[in-house]
Parts: C-alpha cells; structure tokens; sequence
C-alpha cells in the first residue's frame, strides 16, 4: 500500500507568493540557478536544480513516499545525484540493491514519465537496467539509434515494468526470474524490446549482452516460497534434427551408499514427454540457507528409445512454485552415431562409448548466455580434451567437453576481464551419456 506523507510544512509555505519565494530559496530553487548546483527537495537529491523542481511538482508524494523506506532513499538517492548518466545509474544498481521494496517502481516511474527532459533521461532511462555500467552509454545510444526510445519510455514510465526490471535485479536463480514474469505480466511484456535490443546483433556488443557480472560478490538466493517446485519441460528434442521425440525424464537424489548415478533410490516423480512435448516432475525446494547448490541436491535423467540417456544439473536452488523450461532451452539427446559424427566435426579422436562428454552452459547475472568466459577443470586432461578453443564458452555460452573420464568433476568458471570466478561447480560424469550442466553465478 503506497503511504502518503506529511507535507512537513510546505503546504502552508505555499499560501502566498512571499512564501512561496522562501520555500523556493530554502530548497535552493531560484529563477536563475547556477548550473552546477546540487539540490534536495521532497527528501532526496535530485542533482539539478530543473529536475528538482520537475519532481516538486509531478512528483513529491511519491519521492516523499521513497525517503521514508532506507532501501528505496539510498538508491533513489544514488540515482539522482547521476543526472541521468546511464553508467552512473548502473552503477547505482551495484551499490544500493533494492530488493522487492514496493516504493522503488512508483517514483522511478513517475519522473520518467514527467521529468524525463528535465533530469536529462534518454529514453525512459532504461540503458542501466540491462547493462555493467561500462556499456550503459554507448548502449543507450545504440538503443537511441535503433529506434526503441518509445519502448524504453513506455517501460520507464510503466510502474509494472519498473517492478518487473527490479524484481529481475534481486535474484538470479531461472525459477525466481520467471515468477517475475508471472507477477508483472505487463511489465515483462514492455521490457521485453528492449532486452530483445539488446540481444540483437546490432547491439550486442555495444550492450555487453551476456556479459553482466554486477551481481558476482554479492549473490544472495531467494526464500522458498513453497516446498515443491513442479518443473515442466515443454520438449525432447533430437540433438542433430531438433524434432520433438518422446522421452522420459526422471528426477534423481544421490543414494547414502555411492551418491552418483544411474538413478538411485529414491526416485522422485517423473513425467513422460511425447513427441509434442511436455511433460512435467515433482521436486522438494531447499532452503535458502541450505549449503546445497543444485536444488534437492538431485539431478535429471532425460532417455528415449535408441538414445544415449541425457543426464542434467542445475546449479541453482529451487524457491518457487514452477519452473518451465521453453523448447530452446530443453533436454536435447544424441544416438551414440550422431554424437561420433558430430564429434568428429571438431576432433576425430574424441571417444564417445566409455567415456564421459557433455557441455557446460554459463549464465551471467541476467540469466542469459555468456560468452568468452574461461572454463577450466580439476582434472588437467580434461582441459586438453575440451572441444571449445582456449577453453571458452562460444558465443551462446557453452563450453563442450568429450573424452572425459568417467567420475565426478570440478569446473571453475571465470569471465574474462573480471578477475574473479563466479563459482565452483561438482557434477558426475557418467560413461557413455551426454551431461549438460547449467552455471550460475553463486553466493
């Protein structure tokens, strides 16, 4: 519920012109502001005089509403002093997390909407949501170049989407970003252009799309909103066709005696895929101060017939009630010839029957793919046999490995340029399967 503050007295300051005057002198406003005065009014700063004044008269009750929530004022605060510079804003970002406070969306979108002129923000000032703050200028602009200023305001001036965009920047975790999705329908619907901007191939680069790393440091998890999560894959699909086969997916949790697969007791609802897809599995959420990485600490068992059996980890703890995964992000599977052939493509000598060989997909802190970031493992004949030059993810963020050893397996992920890993991450590799492992930036 939005909460009206007291005027703190200027509502009578504003009687009479005389008045009128002092208030006007009192907050530093005047007819003839210097450029570079910094001011406050309606309990934040606002950086110029020409914003101020535009939030005292569009915006007080809900800038008012904002200094009384410490969260809200300190970011708020931050992102008035930036005169709308974009880098200055992600940065803010970094520096001020906001959480699911409920008074960061009304403000932020009521000065978009009346003061976007006046506190100098291109449009609708979304450049900072969606990048690290060395990219939100020139991304702006590529933005601004390719036509989708009216998006950008339409989404900066929309409180839905405005809560859509922070409730992305509180948790990192696949499920948590798609229940945002569920809550602000409207807003995801508004935002999706401009993150689709981003990720075109005119901005890409520009945007450094795939390579935000401003959560790494700081990762938190989100409570567990529910003790079973349903998860639903919309299709198995055939590795080298992509047509839809039927398959069977189980959730597997590691057995007291060995703690590796195949699929030991006890098993955990499965569900069946038909060759139109779907097919859905129960599993218990954890809770959030649980040291498990992966959920239930399980894994997923993709097979069909005349397939090798798929075996797939998710490093990222389960806090809502679904999570689907869309066909282009579903459970692929090879017959042991198309994997030699496709193998064979990159390097002749790779082995596919007794051995292990998979791929590793790294997500940056907005979920999507990232590409160029080291992979390296604990076993240093793995790293020769990578498949990936250099042991960098491609451009869609996978990092393929064949010929592995069969047993369990230590990844460090570290993005170029950051100076730090955004984790370690333990699975088992299993003979004669393919593995798919999904990282995360973890706490």
């Amino acid at each position: 519920m939005w909460r009206r503050a007291a005027g703190l007295g200027l509502v009578a300051l504003l009687v009479t012109t005389a008045s009128l005057f002092a208030c006007r002198q009192l907050v530093g406003i005047t007819d003839n502001p210097p450029e570079d005065l910094v001011t406050s009014i309606c309990g934040l700063p606002y950086g110029t005089n020409t914003c101020a004044s535009c939030v005292n008269t569009s915006c007080c009750s809900e800038s008012m509403t904002c200094a009384d929530d410490p969260a809200c004022a300190a970011y708020e605060g931050c992102l008035g002093k930036c005169n709308g510079d974009p880098g200055c804003r992600s940065q803010c970002i970094v520096d001020n997390p906001v959480g699911t406070s409920g008074d960061v969306p009304a403000l932020s979108a009521c000065i978009v909407s009346n003061c976007e002129t006046a506190c100098g923000l291109a449009c609708g000032a979304m450049a900072g949501d969606i990048t690290p703050p060395d990219a939100s200028a020139p991304c702006e602009k590529c933005l601004e170049s390719s036509g989708l200023c009216d998006q950008g305001r339409a989404c900066g001036s929309s409180i839905d989407c405005q809560a859509y965009a922070q409730c992305l920047r509180a948790f990192t975790t696949l499920d948590w970003r798609q229940a945002c999705g569920a809550a602000h329908d409207a807003g995801a619907t508004l935002f999706a252009p401009i993150e689709n901007g981003a990720s075109a191939a005119a901005c890409s680069a520009a945007c450094a799309y795939g390579q935000d790393w401003r959560c790494v440091g700081h990762v938190a998890w989100p409570a567990p909103v529910a003790s079973v999560t349903t998860i639903t894959d919309e299709a198995v699909h055939d590795g080298i066709t992509s047509i839809p086969i039927a398959a069977e997916v189980l959730a597997c949790s590691p057995s007291a005696a060995t703690g590796v697969p195949p699929c030991d007791p006890p098993l955990i609802k499965g569900g069946q895929t038909s060759d139109a897809g779907f097919g859905e599995i129960e599993v218990p959420t954890v809770e959030a101060n649980s040291s498990s990485l992966t959920g239930w600490e399980g894994w997923f068992v993709v097979s069909a017939a005349g397939y090798l059996p798929s075996y797939n980890y998710s490093f990222f703890p389960l806090s809502q009630t679904q999570l689907t995964y869309a066909p282009n992000s579903s459970a692929y599977l090879y017959t042991a010839s198309e994997l030699a052939t496709a193998y064979a493509e990159v390097d002749a000598g790779v082995q596919v029957s007794g051995t292990g060989s998979g791929q590793a997909f790294v997500h940056d802190c907005q979920g999507h793919f990232a590409p160029d970031v080291q992979v390296s493992a604990d076993n240093p004949s793995i790293a020769a046999s990578a498949l990936t030059d250099g042991g960098l993810t491609s451009a869609s963020g996978g990092w393929v490995f064949g010929d592995v050893p069969v047993g369990n397996l230590t990844l460090t992920v570290t993005p170029l340029g950051l100076g730090q890993p955004i984790g370690q991450f333990s699975f088992y590799v299993s003979a004669s399967a393919y593995t798919v492992v999904g990282l995360f930036p973890q706490p």
